[in-house]
């Protein structure tokens, strides 16, 4: 941050360039909302993509102990199976010295098995407190970072990376242009977005993400986000913008996650199509 300005002055600015840019080229502020999606796996698939830190000769992690005995619903966690997770875990594990922020809808901030990033914000009223606004957030917090081998819960698929908790509580467009320029400015190595909207929705700015989106970027973080709900041929934005990983969904047979599927929730299914990268 410039000398002399405060972490909340900061974002503030820039809220107010975003709201000020909007109301230039419309007329209006007006925060659209929009619901989320299931977050099918969205942070986990990708989550051994970014530093971990490597193994030594007797298991043991080079940044920091993580321990082998089994977590009591790592059973149940079909899907870290299904995408080998545990044989990764043999090259390299989640580090302390990666931050993953998570943008959507708060984390349980003293949350036993996870390990939280000491800042966290409230987008949508401009707070330092993360916390839970809806319950979408901690469980896609838990998928990417819950720890492993501490006897609770399950496993995170980068189990042990530290998890920076961004709320929105209005899924507004500025909310996450805000979230995004939050996370590169403190620190974070990788965002999660398990959310996203289509443009027929007519629901968001999307120039205004871009920006953050683009500002992110050029931090080098890693950009994270699901392709949708609606089993379409289209991702959702941001999901389809280049700049993301867009990460699908498949159910328990190996196939993409579709309606009408044998699946416990057979009602919905992941969007797919030239989007998509996992």
């Amino acid at each position: 941050l410039v000398a002399g300005i405060a972490r909340g002055d900061f974002l503030l600015g820039r809220r107010r360039q975003v709201l000020e840019r909007r109301l230039a080229e419309s007329g209006e502020a007006d925060d659209a909302a929009l619901g989320t999606d299931k977050a099918v796996g969205v942070l986990g698939v990708v989550g051994l993509q970014f530093p971990l830190a490597r193994r030594g000769p007797g298991g043991e992690s080079s940044r920091g102990q993580q321990s082998d005995r089994p977590d009591p619903l790592f059973a149940q966690q079909w899907g870290l199976q299904r995408i080998e997770v545990p044989r990764a875990w043999q090259i390299a594990r989640g580090s302390p010295d990666i931050t993953v922020a998570v943008i959507d809808q708060g984390v349980e901030l003293g949350h036993p098995d996870l390990l939280l990033h000491p800042q966290s914000w409230n987008a949508s009223n401009d707070t330092p407190d993360g916390s839970p606004v809806g319950n979408h957030g901690t469980p896609c917090a838990g998928i990417v970072g819950a720890r492993m081998g501490n006897t609770a819960g399950g496993a995170g698929v980068a189990a042990g990376v530290r998890i920076m908790a961004i709320a929105t509580s209005t899924w507004a467009d500025v909310d996450i242009a805000e979230g995004l320029y939050f996370a590169a400015d403190h620190g974070a190595r990788v965002v999660s977005m398990s959310f996203g909207v289509y443009a027929s929705w007519n629901a968001w700015d999307f120039d205004l993400i871009r920006d953050a989106l683009q500002y992110a970027h050029d931090q080098g973080l890693v950009l994270v986000a699901a392709s949708g709900n609606e089993d379409w041929n289209q991702s959702r934005f941001p999901g389809s913008d280049g700049r993301t990983l867009c990460v699908g969904g498949c159910n328990r047979m190996d196939e993409r996650k579709r309606n009408g599927d044998a699946s416990i929730e057979p009602w919905w299914g992941a969007s797919f199509g030239p989007d998509v990268d996992v």
